[in-house]
């Protein structure tokens, strides 16, 4: 396990891997066969009003941040595999693009995986200036996370 630093937001970069630092945050790499309860796919490094909302967003449906692995440019089955996650939030990438292709995955619709439940949303910066993409968020991590 290793410590993050506080600093800047994104002070951190693992290969692909995006670690939003906090004071007594710690993440698990996946050399040390760790899980995260939530792996969250985004299709740009997000900005620092990015890592707020979804901050803000995760904690309606009360998940800390130090929960979660955030990813960008990884595939449905090498997430698996390195991160084993209970479950995938992907803003602005679609099922097709992390390698999903025999099951549809429509946006703003809960669906499930290989066992894993999967949500597929716009992106971030789409859904922060959008009240209509922000209710929809809502309304499916509620089902997805039974809140």
């Amino acid at each position: 396990m290793e410590k993050i630093n506080e600093g800047g937001l994104l002070e951190l970069f693992r290969g692909d891997y995006i670690v939003a630092p906090k004071q007594n945050v710690h993440q698990s790499t996946s050399s040390e066969g760790a899980s995260s309860f939530l792996v969250v796919v985004t299709d740009v490094v997000p900005s620092e009003a990015d890592m707020n909302l979804l901050s803000n967003i995760l904690k309606a449906v009360n998940i800390e941040i130090s929960n979660v692995s955030i990813v960008q440019s990884k595939g449905f089955d090498e997430i698996v595999k390195e991160l084993g996650p209970q479950y995938l939030i992907s803003f602005g990438k679609s099922g097709f693009d992390l390698g999903i292709q025999s099951v549809q995955i429509d946006l703003y619709s809960p669906n499930e995986y290989q066992g894993i439940p999967i949500l597929v949303i716009d992106s971030i910066s789409k859904i922060s200036v959008s009240q209509d993409k922000k209710k929809a968020l809502w309304l499916n991590l509620k089902r997805v996370f039974n809140v």
